[in-house]
């Protein structure tokens, strides 16, 4: 990163954020705009692999991603292993959205499973009670477009993004799960991915 990048990242940041912070966010940001190009971008969730596939928890910082991810792997430890902990590539080079792992895993770096075609996402957001459903289209292209990294620079760079939300919404599921962060609502999340699986089934 030059230093005309790295003082615009710093303008954009409380004076009390480290200087090697401002630039660990701004190559992110930097590397998911330059991937663009390549057809593969970064999206803001933790991402990991389950059933075959990989499913992305994607929401507001704080809403509770590592929470549920937490509450899976102490209940079924056995079945689900980490892609990224908060920043996974999605490469839509291919017939498939593919998700794979980054070097920008949150504070707790959690990490490590190979690339797997993407299975759904949920947006979580935070409640009283557990309420899963299929997400509002509206709504859900909205969210879409805030957990992609990249800032675009271009009408270019809106469109690359703009057929990103397409093809997503196109080819894959699209849920909103109200929930109270507790263990029981991690048994309502993957009860309703299980049930949504086995009407695919052919």
């Amino acid at each position: 990163m030059n230093d005309a990048w790295f003082d615009r990242f710093r303008k954009v940041h409380p004076d009390d954020v480290p200087d090697d912070y401002v630039e660990y966010k701004g190559l992110l940001y930097l590397t998911a705009a330059y991937l663009l190009s390549y057809g593969c971008t970064i999206f803001h969730s933790v991402s990991f692999v389950w059933k075959e596939k990989a499913w992305l928890l994607a929401g507001k910082s704080g809403v509770g991603k590592t929470t549920q991810y937490l509450n899976w792997k102490k209940l079924f430890p056995k079945e689900i292993r980490m892609i990224s902990g908060d920043m996974p590539i999605l490469d839509f080079r291919k017939g498939r959205i593919m998700v794979c792992p980054s070097p920008w895993n949150g504070k707790e770096n959690f990490k490590g499973a190979s690339p797997c075609e993407l299975g759904g996402i949920v947006f979580l957001k935070q409640g009283k009670e557990n309420v899963f459903h299929e997400a509002d289209q509206c709504e859900s292209i909205l969210t879409l477009f805030h957990q992609f990294c990249p800032i675009p620079e271009n009408k270019e760079e809106i469109r690359i993004l703009a057929l990103m939300v397409e093809r997503i919404e196109k080819e894959v599921p699209l849920w909103t799960f109200v929930n109270d962060g507790t263990q029981e609502s991690l048994k309502v999340l993957r009860s309703a991915i299980l049930d949504y699986l086995e009407t695919e089934e052919p």
